[in-house]
């Protein structure tokens, strides 16, 4: 293996997913970089074409493509790991992303999704957080607490304890609790037009496992509006609105104290942001 020339990922020598593959490679195509994964289409000289995936970190990808059978995901060609490092072989999917949908064809796309997912069973294992009226109050502590510690070893300063509690009391709020308190399912927890692939035939593919939830069942459907620009609100309401939010402050909280903590000032500037937004959404609400 070779170790990219810009991050701390390992990636396989061509001869290596020559013998993994049976054949010869003739490109190497970067389709995305970035310090956690890097994302490879690979053709090979028997006709085939393929995407490579090599990552670290986050486990629940590789895990996912152990357990769920589906025709509405990616054929894995190759699925290891080794401690923090993750490789995947892939179709490479013959389709395209869905574009220029309007509200009721967005929801309507969501809800394909979300019959698929329910298709999986339980996955219970591979849940990165649960955001169940179980496990809520888990998931809220644990991102407080992780934003104490990043102030008190001063990769924050200007998420302070007044920024801090404000974001806890937000978490608080009773729509937020009476979202966690409804349908609760498995999540995408990515889902945006670019995770998902219509093929040829009109059925569809979802990609990009990373980031698999238990949760309020609306998120996944907030999550696809909003990456489309389409106010999710009117059909969601706020309490999915404040936890996505809330997942966004988890997650760039994990970053800077975890995966890329030499980039931890722009994440607080990022959580600093969403605070805001929270109260803005807080405070409309009238609660």
């Amino acid at each position: 293996m070779k170790k990219h020339d810009d991050f701390e990922i390992w990636l396989h020598e061509n001869d290596e997913l020559a013998k993994i593959h049976g054949a010869n490679i003739i490109s190497r195509e970067p389709l995305r970089s970035w310090p956690l994964s890097v994302v490879e289409r690979i053709a090979f000289d028997d006709g085939t074409s393929r995407i490579y995936k090599a990552f670290r970190n986050l486990p629940v990808e590789t895990e996912f493509y152990r357990t769920a059978q589906s025709r509405h995901i990616p054929k894995v060609f190759y699925n290891y790991s080794d401690g923090d490092n993750h490789w995947l072989l892939f179709e490479d999917l013959d389709g395209r992303h869905p574009v220029n949908l309007n509200r009721n064809e967005l929801l309507n796309l969501g809800c394909q999704v979300r019959k698929i997912i329910d298709g999986f069973g339980s996955v219970e294992k591979l849940y990165r957080y649960d955001l169940s009226a179980k496990g809520y109050d888990n998931f809220v502590s644990s991102t407080i607490e992780l934003l104490a510690k990043l102030n008190k070893e001063e990769k924050f300063n200007a998420v302070d304890e007044e920024v801090i509690f404000r974001i806890e009391k937000a978490l608080s709020h009773t729509e937020v609790k009476r979202t966690v308190h409804g349908k609760c399912v498995m999540l995408h927890g990515d889902l945006k037009c670019d995770n998902i692939i219509i093929r040829p035939d009109g059925s569809l593919v979802i990609i990009d496992w990373q980031n698999i939830l238990f949760g309020p069942e609306d998120i996944d459907a907030y999550t696809l509006m909003a990456t489309q620009n389409i106010d999710p609100v009117p059909v969601v309401g706020i309490g999915s609105e404040i936890l996505r939010l809330a997942l966004l402050i988890k997650w760039f909280a994990d970053c800077a104290d975890r995966w890329l903590p030499y980039w931890a000032s722009g994440y607080e500037r990022m959580i600093a942001d969403i605070e805001k937004q929270i109260q803005t959404v807080a405070g409309n609400s009238g609660l």
